[in-house]
């Protein structure tokens, strides 16, 4: 009753539309998850996802839940997520996404996830590194370790966002460390991030962890932008 109360007059809306939640709706409206621009790619060992690194770094396995299309359900709710603060969702979709892939044997050797860092500096401002909340609703529905302190993003670098591809793997090169690495050694490794674009990132941060002798390395994304 107490519940019903607050959302009458603070009513907990919908991340992907703005609608208001109906008290049996938990995070995504039935209408957001029903009409996402949810992908196949988990089904698919070929999917654009993992053509991103062919011939970059050698993923074992590789997929995103969702389409990133502009002004889209899955944008809205990854910002919401990303520059509101709103980690429930993060972690819902997360969820979502380990629910997708549990059943398929090549992500059942998963050992470890990494959430893809942030700098400390952002890190301080934004209060959160938006990947870890994802990686934690991996956990619950894959049974697997989240170690988010393993990899360590020590320069900072002007924001992805406006970047080409090249200019986005020279602005990551060489920015990654994995500090603890007798936590990765012989190690299937599955980085988490919120949102693929070109890869740089992933790549930068998978290369830093084969060279500190994880065995495998593999890509599990909220959304992937682009064609």
């Amino acid at each position: 009753m107490k519940a019903r109360v607050i959302d009458l007059f603070f009513p907990r809306c919908c991340p992907g539309c703005q609608t208001p939640l109906l008290p049996q709706e938990s995070n995504i409206c039935v209408d957001c998850q029903m009409n996402m621009a949810f992908n196949d790619f988990h089904d698919r060992p070929d999917n654009p996802v993992m053509q991103l690194f062919w011939g970059r770094l050698y993923v074992e396995s590789a997929t995103a839940l969702l389409s990133f299309v502009k002004q889209g359900r899955a944008q809205a709710m990854i910002h919401a997520l990303k520059y509101h603060g709103n980690l429930e969702v993060g972690k819902y979709l997360g969820g979502m996404l380990g629910a997708r892939i549990k059943p398929i044997p090549r992500y059942q050797s998963i050992d470890l996830l990494v959430p893809v860092p942030i700098h400390p500096r952002k890190l301080q401002i934004r209060g959160y590194n938006q990947t870890v909340p994802i990686a934690e609703g991996l956990a619950e529905t894959l049974g697997k370790p989240v170690a988010e302190e393993v990899v360590v993003r020590e320069k900072h670098r002007e924001s992805q966002t406006r970047l080409g591809r090249i200019q986005r793997w020279q602005n990551v090169e060489s920015v990654f460390e994995v500090g603890k690495g007798d936590r990765v050694a012989g190690k299937h490794v599955a980085l988490v991030d919120d949102v693929v674009t070109t890869g740089a990132t992933i790549e930068a941060v998978g290369g830093a962890l084969l060279r500190a002798g994880a065995s495998k390395i593999s890509v599990l994304a909220l959304a992937k932008a682009g064609n």
